[in-house]
C-alpha cells in the first residue's frame, strides 16, 4: 500500500540517473573495476523513503547485466532494487525506448508483487532522451534527472519542462511528501 502517493511504481535508468561511473576513457573501453562508481546525491537515502512508502521500484538500463548487477553490488544498491530489466534480457527491438520494455519491466513488478500497476501510476526517472521518449511511448509520467546543468540544458531542449527535472534525490523524496498532503 502506498501512504498517500500517486505513484506505485517508480522506474529508474541506472547510468547517470542512480549511479555515476568515472572513467579515464569511454566506459564501454574501460573495465569495471577500473572505473570510480558512486550513487548520485541521495540515491540510496530516496530507494530506501520510497521502499519505506511502499512504492515498486524497477530499473530499466540498456547497461549489460553484468555491468548493471556490478554497479548496484558496487554502491549498495542491489537491496533496493526490486526487478531490473538489462540489455539483452530481450530481443534488441524491445529495449528503450520501445514501450514494451516498459511492459516488461511492470509485468516483473507485478509478479513479484502480484498486484497490478496502471501506467498513470507509474514515474519514469530517467537522464536521457531515450528515456524521456521511452516514458512518453509508453504513456506514463517523467521525472528527468539533470547531474549538472549540461544535462538540464539539454532536458530543456528534449522538452522536458524545468519543473520536471531535479538534481538531487532530495527533491523526488520532497516532492512524494507534498503529494501526502493533498486532498484525495
Amino acid at each position: 500500500m502506498i501512504m498517500g502517493c500517486r505513484y506505485k511504481a517508480v522506474i529508474f535508468d541506472l547510468h547517470d540517473t542512480l549511479i555515476h561511473c568515472q572513467a579515464q576513457a569511454p566506459i564501454e573501453d574501460v573495465p569495471s573495476d577500473q572505473m570510480v562508481m558512486v550513487p548520485c546525491k541521495n540515491t540510496v537515502r530516496m530507494l530506501r523513503y520510497l521502499k519505506k512508502q511502499g512504492v515498486m521500484i524497477g530499473l530499466l538500463t540498456r547497461c549489460a547485466r553484468s555491468f548493471t548487477e556490478y554497479c548496484l553490488r558496487i554502491c549498495h544498491l542491489d537491496k533496493l532494487i526490486d526487478t531490473e530489466v538489462c540489455a539483452f534480457d530481450y530481443p534488441e527491438v524491445e529495449t528503450k525506448p520501445n514501450p514494451i520494455a516498459v511492459r516488461r519491466i511492470l509485468e516483473r513488478l507485478e509478479e513479484q508483487f502480484r498486484e497490478t500497476i496502471p501506467l498513470d501510476r507509474c514515474l519514469f526517472v530517467g537522464d536521457t532522451y531515450v528515456d524521456y521518449l521511452c516514458s512518453l511511448s509508453a504513456g506514463m509520467d517523467f521525472l528527468g534527472f539533470a547531474y549538472n546543468d549540461r544535462q538540464r540544458t539539454s532536458l530543456m531542449q528534449m522538452g522536458v519542462h524545468t519543473d520536471s527535472i531535479i538534481a538531487d534525490y532530495q527533491e523526488l523524496i520532497d516532492r512524494f511528501e507534498a503529494q501526502k498532503s493533498l486532498p484525495k
